[in-house]
């Protein structure tokens, strides 16, 4: 048998929650409550709504994206969506128009209007827009080179042996220091 590195298991595990937690600040935090401003929340970004009361998208409305991030002059790098699973499953079962031989929002590819399109949990599928009362998604589109993740610091790790030794556990708590900017707020729609 080959002995198992417990020590280097449980800090994988512990990394990937913490990439989790600024992946989820990255896109949506509030900039509350220690929370970094994350991409929604910023000042200056452009948060275009589909219908009044949540619609689904369609062709024009992705379009639309695209122009408004190039209508700001903030078309200056490598650009890409970032979508629920829900909005994928939603933009691979729907058609550019109804012409024949059209082809699906989201691409077989991977692509949404020639972006790539990367799918994560973290966009929130439980938003309410109107009378759409939490169902509606907030997809993204950007320029992602403009998004900037500071981080101070390595990962303070304290493992605590004595919070739960009735309960023969150890405690082991994470934490550091991370700020989120947009170098150019009008690159994200």
């Amino acid at each position: 048998q080959s002995s198992y590195d417990a020590n280097a298991f449980v800090m994988n595990d512990l990394t990937a929650v913490n990439a989790i937690g600024i992946d989820l600040a990255a896109l949506f935090g509030t900039g509350a409550s220690n929370q970094p401003t994350g991409i929604r929340s910023q000042t200056g970004v452009t948060l275009q709504t589909v219908g009044a009361n949540g619609a689904a998208a369609a062709w024009a409305d992705l379009v639309l994206a695209e122009t408004n991030v190039a209508d700001n002059n903030a078309d200056i790098g490598p650009m890409a969506w970032v979508v629920s699973p829900k909005v994928r499953g939603k933009w691979k079962g729907t058609l550019k128009s109804t012409t024949a031989g059209s082809m699906y929002l989201f691409g077989d590819d991977g692509m949404v209007n020639g972006y790539p399109a990367y799918v994560t949990k973290q966009v929130p599928d439980n938003i309410t827009q109107g009378t759409s009362t939490t169902v509606c998604s907030t997809p993204i589109f950007g320029v992602w080179d403009q998004l900037l993740v500071g981080q101070w610091g390595a990962t303070d790790v304290v493992v605590d042996p004595y919070t739960y030794a009735q309960q023969n556990m150890i405690q082991i708590v994470t934490s550091l220091m991370v700020d989120i900017n947009i170098r150019q707020p009008k690159a994200f729609n």
